[in-house]
Order: C-alpha cells, then structure tokens, then sequence
C-alpha cells in the first residue's frame, strides 16, 4: 500500500457496511416508531366513552316539590298562592316598618 491508497475493494465493502449499518438504525427507528403508534392506539382504542344518557328537563322535574304531586310545578302550585299571600302580607309589614323607621 501506498500513501495510504485503500484497494477499491476493500472501500466498497467499508462503504456497504456503512450504508448498511444506517439503514439498519433508520429501519429500527421506523421500527419503533411504528410499535409506538400501534401501542398508543391500542390503548386509545381500549378507552370506551360512555354516553351520557339523555335527560330532558320533565326528567328532573318530576312534580311539585311543595305538595308532591306530579301534576304540575311548584310554580303552578295552589299552595304556594297560599303561602305567598301570607308571605306577600308579612313582607308588606316588613316593609311598612322599615319605612317607618327610615323617617
């Protein structure tokens, strides 16, 4: 050998392993990648979203919660046009003696 020439053969073959050895590490990263994603979508695929059931607003408002029937509302309720009246005359009161003691 001369002046450190290396034999045509010799850097053929030192190339075709280079080039086989990055391909090798750029297959095992596509590699990984690839299990990767097949891990994460595994998992996401064990993931189950249950649906909320559908709840219209009669669901939950199932009758007056001041007598209990279920005919109507509170806000429809004979009783509370009672208590309301006495309610309306007790603040009516209130109120006369509040500006009573304004003056």
């Amino acid at each position: 050998m001369n002046g450190g020439m290396i034999p045509a053969k010799t850097n053929m073959a030192i190339f075709q392993l280079t080039y086989i050895a990055t391909q090798q590490v750029e297959s095992i990263e596509k590699i990984v990648e690839k299990k990767i994603s097949e891990g994460i979508a595994a998992a996401l695929g064990q993931i189950r979203i249950e649906p909320k059931p559908y709840q219209n607003n009669q669901g939950r408002n199932s009758g007056c919660y001041l007598c209990g029937k279920s005919e109507h509302i509170a806000k429809n309720c004979k009783q509370r046009s009672f208590q309301n009246n006495g309610n309306n005359s007790n603040n009516n009161n209130n109120n006369q003696r509040n500006n009573n003691n304004n003056r």
